[in-house]
């Protein structure tokens, strides 16, 4: 039987425990604003899909908060994870442009069509994070997990996108419009998060020696 015992995630224990940030209330302050601020950056990365548009244009856009959510989850760990994804969600709620396409407020993640997208993103660095708290954000362990934490994404937002299509009276199905043309960028995405997983463990080993 395989005990997974508690580790620290990368992102934390590539912090010095004797520098500026040594203080583990400050420490964790400035991850999770450097967390936030990443997201709210990448998300503004987006490339327009014919596949997945309506006559009143894009339905879901493709960007880069999928990766950024598998990175934040995977390094950050559960508690840490939640309140970035939390502190991410909130700040668009409250009008700040950090949502794809600088979108934000209530509209977007309460009734938008990627609304149930970005909850998704919460539910998925929860269990990143409390997979990465197991020590399973290293070895064979970490494809299985990041798959599964972005299958949580489109298990959390097809549902509400299917619902928002047959509310506007679109005439697209939510397969082609939330989850076929986004199979290739996911893939690349995962395979990114992870080959770069394991080079940043690597980089931290080496520095500890």
């Amino acid at each position: 039987m395989t005990t997974f015992l508690p580790r620290t995630p990368l992102a934390p224990a590539a912090v010095p425990a004797n520098g500026p940030l040594a203080q583990p209330l400050l420490r964790d302050a400035v991850l999770i604003g450097a967390a936030i601020a990443f997201l709210s950056a990448i998300a503004q990365l987006s490339v327009d899909l014919p596949f997945s548009t309506s006559r009143s244009g894009e339905i879901v856009p493709v960007t880069g908060q999928t990766f950024g959510v598998l990175l934040i989850g995977i390094t950050y760990g559960l508690r840490r994870g939640v309140v970035a994804l939390a502190g991410y969600l909130a700040l668009g709620l409250a009008g700040a442009p950090v949502y794809a396409s600088a979108a934000s407020g209530a509209g977007v993640l309460f009734t938008g069509s990627t609304a149930g997208y970005l909850w998704g993103f919460l539910l998925a660095a929860a269990f990143l994070g409390w997979c990465a708290d197991r020590g399973l954000d290293r070895g064979p362990w970490l494809y299985a997990v990041l798959l599964a934490g972005n299958a949580l994404i489109y298990v959390a937002g097809l549902p509400v996108l299917a619902l928002w299509l047959e509310h506007h009276g679109i005439g697209i199905s939510v397969w082609q419009a939330g989850l076929w043309p986004f199979i290739p960028g996911d893939f690349a995405k995962l395979m990114l998060s992870a080959v770069a997983i394991p080079t940043a463990w690597g980089l931290v080993r080496s520095s500890r020696r």
